[in-house]
Formats: structure tokens, C-alpha cells, sequence
């Protein structure tokens, strides 16, 4: 199962679609033949690159220059790559480290205080840097830098969403016919279950911390009378944090869904193993019987001078076993 193995990392090479301008010289000079396009996008083929990076230099935008880290099982396929209008945040393909940052707007400068790095804040400058985003002043920056924290955001519940139907499927799916096996799988799947519901809550902790962000920027946007476009995108900060806000508690109310599944199939297994116990309880009862009667020390027992009183009560033993075994399998008890 999926669930009980290590994950291995991959670093796809993909391309950033705001800033490529289909030139078309990427997929003449990739000798893999990895790039492909369509009337949207152009991609990379995860499973035919090869990584010689003969197609970097000659791109007179950097846009092929774009990597993600991504489990190796699953890769950005070429279908999510052609719908994209930017590129995924990057996610590790852990735990992502979720730590407190402060905010600090004075006139034209933005100050945040922290004490380790957010991968939104090392993708937000270089994307700025690329493509118009209208950071002018210390408060579009920071609208900016929120827009893209959200955007990280999204992408960690949307790769946790996949990871969560993953375990999904192995639960529902037919599992290892050995008890050890079926125990081993369940541990693991407990364990996912738990580390999601983590992430989960971290991610739902951030969030709600950002819609009170968000509500504050409203509200002093409104009094300080800035420009309607920094209201408005305010605004639709504020409606993404609350879409994502209701996906991460769907999310949450899905994970618990699928432990209390994972729990539920434990039980079947271990009402399974004392069902077949009990049976073999009751199929034995009777020769044990049997076999007590016959083997009581009274001096008179008939059958003990008959000439076939052995094999007499090792048939009515027999026979004893076999016709409760025959009416639990009629009724469909075994």
C-alpha cells in the first residue's frame, strides 16, 4: 500500500505560464522531445524529461527555469499543467513548518518580523520581479505578499485533498489476505489520518488569522479612502481566505470521516477473528463430549467391550463436528 511506504521526492521541471510568450523555442530544442503545447500552455512531460537542462538558456524569458518539489508517485500531470494560469506554490511533500509572522505597515514600507523563511515569501519577489503585480506602495506590497500566501495555502489543502483520497482508496480497496499485513497497513493509515488532521488544523488556524487580517485591511482601506483597486482586492482576499477557510473544514470533516472508517474496518477485523474462534468453539464442543463421556472410570460402559467401539466413537465425534460446521455454512455464517 501506498500508505506504508517512504516518500520519495522529485524535482519537476515545469514552466511558469504568466511570463512564457510561446515562443516555441523550448520544445525545438529539447532532445527528449519532453515539451509539448497547446493553444494555452506550454508543458513538461514529467515522465519523458530527462533533465539536461538544454532548454533553459536559450529561453529569453526564464520561464522554463521554474522547479517544484513533488512526491515522484504523483507529479504535476500534463492535464493540471495546460488548465494552469500561474504556478503552484511550492509545498514540501512533508509537514510544511507553519510559524507566526508579524506585519508591520508604516506609510511606504512594509517590515515583517519572523524567525524562519515562508516559501511565499521567497517566491513573492522573484514573481515580482517578472510580472506587473502593482507593488508600488507598502500596502499593495503586502496585499501582494497576502494574495500569495493564500495561493500557498491553496495549494497545501489541494495536495492534501489528494493525499486524503489516496487514503481513502486504501481503505476501501481489498487489502493483504495476511492478518500481519492487514495490521501493518491499518498502523499506517492511522498515522496518515493523524498527520492530515494536523495539517489540516494548522492550515485552518493560518487562515483564520488571515480573515482577521483581511477584515482589518478592509476596514482601514474604507477610512484612509484608498484607490478602488486596492479595496477590491482586498475584497477578493477576503472571499478566497473564507472559500479556502469552508474547504479546509470539508477537508477536516473528511479526514475524521476516514478515521472513524479506518476504526470501523479494524473492528470488522477483529469481529471476523472472534467469529472464527467462537465457530471453531462450537465445532469442537461436541466431540469434546463425546470424547468426555467415553472417557469417564465407571466400571460398566457398554460400548467399552464392543468389538467396534472405537471406531463407533471416533465417527460419532467425527459426525458430531461436521454437522454443526455444515448448518453454520447454510445459514451463511461462515
Amino acid at each position: 500500500m501506498s500508505a506504508s511506504q517512504a516518500v520519495e521526492v522529485l524535482r519537476q521541471h515545469l514552466i511558469d505560464p504568466e511570463i512564457c510568450i510561446r515562443c516555441n523555442t523550448c520544445e525545438e530544442t529539447c532532445p527528449a522531445h519532453a515539451i509539448s503545447h497547446d493553444s494555452r500552455n506550454y508543458v513538461v512531460d514529467a515522465a519523458k524529461c530527462n533533465f539536461c537542462n538544454d532548454c533553459i538558456s536559450p529561453c529569453p524569458t526564464g520561464a522554463i527555469d521554474s522547479w517544484r518539489q513533488v512526491d515522484k508517485a504523483k507529479p504535476y500531470a500534463l492535464v493540471e499543467q495546460l488548465a494552469w494560469d500561474s504556478l503552484p506554490a511550492q509545498t514540501e511533500v512533508d509537514d510544511p513548518l507553519m510559524s507566526p509572522v508579524t506585519f508591520a505597515l508604516a506609510g511606504n514600507r512594509l517590515i515583517t518580523i519572523r524567525y524562519h523563511e515562508p516559501k511565499a515569501f521567497k517566491t513573492f519577489p522573484l514573481r515580482a520581479e517578472k510580472v506587473a503585480t502593482g507593488c508600488t506602495s507598502g500596502d499593495t506590497i503586502l496585499i501582494g505578499l497576502l494574495e500569495a500566501i493564500v495561493d500557498r495555502l491553496a495549494d497545501i489543502l489541494e495536495r492534501a485533498g489528494r493525499d486524503v483520497e489516496a487514503i481513502s482508496r486504501d481503505i476501501f480497496e481489498a487489502r493483504s489476505t495476511k492478518a500481519s499485513k492487514r495490521n501493518r497497513d491499518f498502523q499506517e493509515l492511522l498515522k496518515g489520518i493523524g498527520r492530515k488532521e494536523d495539517l489540516a488544523s494548522s492550515v485552518r488556524d493560518s487562515l483564520i488569522s488571515l480573515q482577521r487580517l483581511a477584515g482589518f485591511l478592509a476596514h482601514v482601506a474604507a477610512q484612509a479612502k484608498m484607490s478602488k483597486d486596492v479595496r477590491a482586492r482586498i475584497k477578493t482576499l477576503s472571499r478566497d481566505v473564507l472559500s479556502l477557510a469552508d474547504h479546509a473544514t470539508f477537508l477536516s470533516q473528511k479526514i475524521s470521516f476516514l478515521l472513524d472508517a479506518t476504526l470501523g474496518m479494524i473492528s470488522i477485523e477483529q469481529n471476523a477473528i472472534i467469529k472464527i474462534f467462537s465457530v471453531a468453539a462450537v465445532i469442537f464442543l461436541p466431540p469434546t463430549l463425546v470424547a468426555s463421556i467415553y472417557g469417564m472410570n465407571f466400571d460398566i460402559i457398554p460400548e467399552l467391550k464392543w468389538e467396534f467401539g472405537y471406531p463407533f466413537a471416533i465417527g460419532l465425534m467425527v459426525v458430531s463436528a461436521i454437522l454443526p460446521f455444515w448448518y453454520f455454512r447454510r445459514r451463511g455464517w461462515l
